[in-house]
């Protein structure tokens, strides 16, 4: 039958065409770019960014206006004068009424029109906005008229085939849903001002979706007002952070799923969306997770192996979003998914919204606080948990500038203090410490402001500068580690810029020379060296043959990339040392992989965490590379640390741009060599000399800001460089915990707000950025403040002892496994946990007992609570108490 003979078939045609057209009469308008005003490394960000918002109770997916967007009212009407446009034409009655007379839908009255601001308000952070609410307001008003009509053409034939007892085919069915076309970083600023349907056709958006193809229609959904809101959220989710505020609240989610199992089956969730996180949350609890007589019977062990304990509460930091992706409709399931995948191993969470436009909804509201861009800052949450108090702080001097006089959190690495520490004041030290050659970091922008040099040369001397230049990005070699008895000592640096016609640089000869000088004339002061058998020198290096582990000069350069790596970097102008040029070196190479080899192997890892096969696991853990890449690093540290402590030699490292692997192998190499750093404040210290001071790119790696959607991600600069390290101290800390003080928890927790942007800690690319551009110890708080604030992370049996943790070299590479706690955390099979023996009986003998356990405070000793049986007004049990008796979380 043709389209003319079937008038169902002959609506939805019309109403796909009529999408097409509303979608190209989208007119986009030219902005000028003034976000440069919301970059938080500018003073003007404290005064552009929207307040807190407020809330709007016009329909059940409740929504946040931003205090930016313009002070002119905004209808739901849909027809927009412009000058010079093309004026559209309110939709004829007769295009409306496609369903049968004795079931058909009203058409709706014309819609009054939206004004747009005026062209003559002056060019500042509000003008703009206002010129961005009217471009979104015409596009999301066209997006959304055009989903109502594929909704109420859907809607009208499901009431004829309840009729007709016709069952269409999926082509009958299907009905495509405006394309959603991603905004840059400019005009994504308040898109979620204008989304407010407060007209007459506001209730359509409202209507539920088909749900089967079975003629069940979901039931309609309840309005959920603000007090409603705050009771759900303070029953399922507690407290919000500070400085966390709604911006969407979406109730009766007929589907939630996540990489865990975690099914919405037969129970409505609700999602919200905050400035900080997305949660996802039932109204009732899970039946299907209740314990069974079978189960048990069975030991404590199986069940905790056959029934993993997981919290019903789903959470994900916006910023750790890698993607947002919509699935297509189909004939068995007649509904827009929304997947949204995170940055920390492979987790995704799929959701579904009773309505298109409720789903739309969600993916602007998720995608513009989100993805913000590297250019708007100021709207991550770690300057927005902070705001209030910045802006109290703000004070004006008598040249009318503004400044911030906030008390800055402490800084865990101080170059004078550490650095004394070390060396001692000794005059007679054979290194000194330079505060003037990089004072204002004119010599190496990505370098810290003072650092430590040979002390037989001037920091001002043009022999510094012209080493500096000889090296990639000015990076010359620096002292990061040493001490007052001896020369040992660990230095890095960048690549040489040997280039393909073997360049050499009488500067860069001359100041390696002066370092292997330095430290023959303190090992000539200090008391005798160790001695070592040659036995143990055999257990410990796991090699019969120690002809390689004698040295044999007085400087032992590791260039830590493969030698193939090394030598194409010549062909850019870079390159590697030529020993020849350097007398008394020694060249070796360590083979660890570059960035990309990194990223590669780490996506591998998540997906096999994911989706491997049971009797293939272990083979396809290998076959990702990771756990290789892991070994590489701790070998080469391992070697830094051999050869320092043992030949008491001075170790230069380098990798390319000495900011990534040489981060890794230094931090790593100090671990095993000085105890200070396994304490809390020590790893703290640590951590922010090697990777924060020496400029480990934490933004340009995490891609802060920036998500798969957007087209100016550079992908290749992104990968996990610092979850690499963590990784590595976990494998040392699973050996000997009783050597540090904090937990492999206390790494887990760290490795989460990698990407959460929760904390100030991990933005920006240098030290000059954090201190002098972005100032960010004022405007952001600190992660170091809120690990050292929970006690459950401390170790108890920390043995404090100065001995180096040198242990033998087989034993530390043939113990390297996965890190199950991180890699496997969102799987959905199980897996073995380095969760505590006693935590884990006493967690599932709650379990089974009944008990509710909060873990969202893990600091707090938590004791069996009973929940009483309250009914609420219709004499049912009250959603309150149903949750409460069976969540249960734990923070592992």
């Amino acid at each position: 039958m043709s389209a003319a003979d079937d008038p169902l078939q002959a609506a939805l045609d019309e109403a796909a065409s009529l999408m097409n057209e509303l979608e190209q009469d989208v007119v986009d308008v030219s902005l000028i770019d003034e976000s440069a005003d919301l970059h938080p490394l500018h003073d003007h960000f404290l005064s552009a960014h929207p307040s807190p918002p407020t809330l709007s109770n016009n329909s059940m997916a409740e929504e946040i206006t931003p205090a930016l967007s313009p002070s002119v009212p905004l209808n739901s009407g849909l027809h927009i004068p412009q000058p010079g446009l093309p004026q559209q034409q309110p939709l004829p009655p007769q295009q409306m009424q496609f369903i049968p007379q004795q079931q058909h839908l009203q058409p709706q009255p014309a819609l009054q029109p939206v004004q747009y601001p005026p062209s003559s308000t002056p060019s500042t952070a509000t003008s703009t906005a206002q010129r961005i609410i009217s471009a979104d307001t015409w596009k999301m008003q066209t997006r959304q008229f055009a989903s109502n009509i594929a909704t109420m053409a859907q809607r009208g034939l499901q009431q004829v085939q309840e009729h007709s007892n016709f069952l269409p085919t999926p082509a009958a069915l299907h009905v495509s849903s405006p394309s959603h076309q991603h905004h840059s970083a400019a005009t994504m600023i308040t898109p979620l001002s204008h989304m407010t349907n407060s007209g007459t056709n506001g209730h359509l958006m409202n209507q539920p979706m088909l749900m089967t193809p079975n003629r069940a229609i979901a039931p309609e959904p309840t309005p959920v007002n603000p007090e409603q809101q705050q009771l759900l959220l303070q029953t399922h989710v507690g407290d919000l952070i500070q400085g966390e505020k709604i911006i969407l609240f979406v109730s009766n989610l007929p589907h939630v799923s996540d990489s865990r199992g975690v099914v919405s089956s037969g129970v409505a969730w609700c999602g919200v969306v905050t400035y900080y996180r997305l949660l996802l949350f039932p109204l009732a609890p899970d039946v299907s997770r209740s314990t069974s007589s079978g189960v048990q019977s069975l030991h404590p062990a199986c069940v905790s192996a056959l029934t993993p304990p997981r919290s019903e509460l789903l959470q994900l930091p916006l910023t750790c979003i890698e993607k947002i992706e919509k699935s297509t409709m189909t004939a068995q399931q007649q509904m827009l998914f929304l997947t949204v995948t995170s940055k920390l191993s492979g987790y995704w969470i799929r959701l579904a919204c009773p309505t298109f436009m409720e789903t739309q909804r969600v993916a602007e509201s998720l995608e513009t606080y989100a993805f913000p861009g590297r250019r708007n800052l100021g709207y991550l949450f770690a300057f927005e948990c902070q705001r209030e108090a910045v802006m109290q702080s703000i004070v004006q001097d008598e040249h009318g500038q503004k400044r911030v006089t906030l008390e800055p959190t402490p800084r865990r690495f101080d170059a004078v203090v550490e650095y004394t520490r070390l060396l001692g004041s000794s005059p007679h030290t054979a290194w000194k410490i330079w505060t003037q050659c990089n004072a204002q970091y004119q010599l190496c922008p990505s370098y810290p402001n003072v650092v430590v040099g040979p002390s037989s040369l001037e920091e001002l001397d043009v022999m510094v500068r012209q080493c500096a230049a000889f090296r990639s990005e000015y990076r010359w070699p620096t002292l990061t580690w040493g001490n007052a008895r001896d020369g040992a000592s660990i230095w890095r640096c960048a690549q040489p810029k040997m280039g393909l016609q073997g360049n050499r640089s009488s500067a860069d000869e001359y100041y390696l020379q002066q370092i292997m000088e330095q430290a023959g004339r303190m090992n000539q002061l200090a008391p005798s060296s160790l001695q070592w058998s040659r036995t143990e020198l055999q257990a410990l290096t796991g090699s019969s043959d120690l002809s390689n582990w004698y040295p044999e000069g007085q400087l032992k350069l590791l260039d830590l990339r493969p030698r193939a790596s090394a030598m194409a970097n010549r062909t850019a102008g870079y390159g590697y040392e030529n020993t020849s040029y350097y007398p008394g070196t020694t060249l070796q190479f360590c083979n660890i992989g570059n960035i990309h080899a990194v990223r590669d192997a780490y996506q591998k890892v998540s997906a096999v965490a994911l989706q491997a096969s049971d009797l293939q696991w272990q083979s396809a853990i290998d076959d990702s590379k990771w756990l290789s890449s892991i070994r590489l690093i701790w070998a080469a540290a391992w070697e830094t640390a051999f050869w320092v402590h043992v030949h008491r030699m001075p170790v230069l490292l380098h990798c390319s741009h000495g900011w990534d692997r040489t981060s890794q192998v230094a931090a790593l190499a100090q671990l095993l060599l000085d105890s200070h750093y396994r304490t809390r404040k020590g790893f703290a210290t640590l951590v922010e000399k090697d990777f924060h001071a020496f400029g480990h790119p934490f933004h340009t790696r995490c891609a802060h800001g920036e998500g798969g959607n957007e087209q100016s991600v550079d992908e290749g600069q992104v990968s996990p460089i610092f979850l690499q390290f963590l990784d590595c101290v976990y494998q040392l800390a699973r050996l000997y915990p009783d050597a540090f003080e904090f937990t492999t928890k206390y790494l887990l927790e760290l490795s989460n707000h990698i990407y959460s942007c929760r904390f100030g800690t991990f933005l920006c690319d240098t030290e000059r950025e954090r201190e002098v551009a972005a100032n960010l110890r004022q405007r952001t708080q600190s992660v170091w403040d809120a690990l050292e604030a929970r006690p459950d992370l401390c170790n108890d049996k920390f043995q404090d002892s100065d001995g180096v943790l040198l242990i033998p070299l087989p034993l530390l590479l043939r113990s390297i496994t996965l890190w199950n706690d991180r890699h496997a955390l969102h799987g959905p099979k199980p897996v073995l946990r380095t969760l505590p023996n006693e935590l884990e009986l006493e967690m599932w003998r709650r379990l089974l007992s009944g008990e509710a356990v909060e873990g969202q405070k893990s600091q707090e000793e938590d004791s069996p609570k009973n929940v009483d049986s309250v009914e609420d007004e219709n004499g049912g049990p009250s959603d309150t108490a149903i949750l409460s008796a069976t969540s249960f979380t734990i923070d592992d």
